[in-house]
């Protein structure tokens, strides 16, 4: 990529500062993807002959620096987001890491939880990790990427500017009804960037909840219950479910208890990113490092204190993806 284009995007992202393996490997990758369908489409056969669903995560302390904000100096973040995409793909080159996931003709929505999101700091910082190596790695139009929901202090003035508002037409899921958002509604292909957070009423908040109630126009009718199914009957409809194509959970930091709301005495360093195509395998691992935090912290897990995040099981019965951990294929990676 010449000067000039790299020049154009790093006025786009303002004041932020700041991963050739064999073929069969990626196609492998890519073809679960389309996982989710596969289960309902085969739900007869035995559960245990199903490929476990692969969640990778890596931990590197340097993504934070000694004041607790997002470290932005080389080659920390760039070098985890380059290695996590290679091991998770298999291919040596980010740009045909990113390109199993994304086409060129592609409307790239990047997903982002606005709540917390000034209080954790991380946010905008790996926004523009992930669109400056969607353009300047992976050669992908910035006119193409759109970010959803974008976190504070970010000025995004070349990627696609989102259209206000929600799209007229109604969809019905199940026996309720909704609008999705006109920008979400442009997007073809969703990257999901949520946090991993304690949340009073669904117990997890991180990539189903976050994107299925952040993209539609009342949020409050299928948040009833504790999402449960409204989160996963969301998850389940073809709007949302054609678009997804990976989550990649923001870990460096997290809410353990009070959420959504944060506390700064309630917040954990966990340095990690999480990614993985299956969106209940992810949240299901994010849990998992959920109730770790909270046991560190002196606290029950979600489970015993009554948050269930039932609407992960839902959506597993669903055929939307695998919500046991000791049916996940869970990779640990070093940096």
């Amino acid at each position: 990529m010449d000067v000039s284009r790299r020049d154009f995007l790093k006025t786009g992202l303002a004041g932020l500062g700041g991963l050739c393996a064999a073929a069969w490997a990626a196609k492998i990758f890519a073809a679960e993807t389309s996982a989710a369908a596969a289960r309902s489409a085969s739900a007869a056969a035995p559960a245990l002959l199903a490929p476990k669903p692969k969640v990778f995560v890596i931990t590197e302390p340097k993504l934070l620096d000694r004041y607790g904000n997002f470290n932005q100096q080389s080659p920390y973040p760039g070098g985890v987001l380059k290695r996590l995409l290679q091991e998770m793909t298999g291919q040596r080159e980010v740009k045909d890491a990113w390109r199993v996931f994304f086409k060129d003709t592609d409307v790239i929505g990047i997903k982002f939880d606005p709540q917390s999101a000034a209080e954790l700091r991380t946010a905008a910082p790996l926004a523009d990790l992930l669109a400056s190596s969607l353009v300047e790695d992976a050669d992908f139009d910035v006119k193409k990427i759109m970010l959803l929901d974008p976190p504070p202090f970010i000025a995004t003035v070349n990627t696609r500017k989102p259209p206000r508002g929600y799209v007229e037409t109604f969809v019905k899921i199940k026996d309720r009804q909704t609008q999705f958002l006109r920008a979400f509604d442009q997007c073809t292909a969703i990257l999901n960037v949520p946090f991993i957070k304690d949340h009073r009423q669904f117990g997890l908040a991180a990539g189903m909840a976050g994107l299925a109630l952040g993209v539609i126009s009342n949020p409050g009718v299928f948040a009833a219950n504790g999402g449960d199914p409204g989160v996963a009957e969301l998850a389940a409809c073809g709007e949302i479910r054609s678009r997804h194509r990976l989550t990649i959970v923001n870990a460096v930091r997290g809410i353990y208890d009070g959420g959504p709301r944060p506390e700064e005495a309630k917040m954990w360093n966990q340095t990690s990113l999480l990614a993985g195509t299956d969106p209940v395998a992810v949240d299901t691992v994010a849990l998992d490092l959920l109730d770790a935090a909270r046991y560190t912290h002196g606290l029950k897990s979600l489970k015993e204190t009554g948050r269930t995040s039932a609407y992960l099981k839902t959506a597993a019965g669903m055929g939307l993806g695998q919500c046991e951990m000791n049916r996940i294929d869970l990779r640990r990676l070093n940096p």
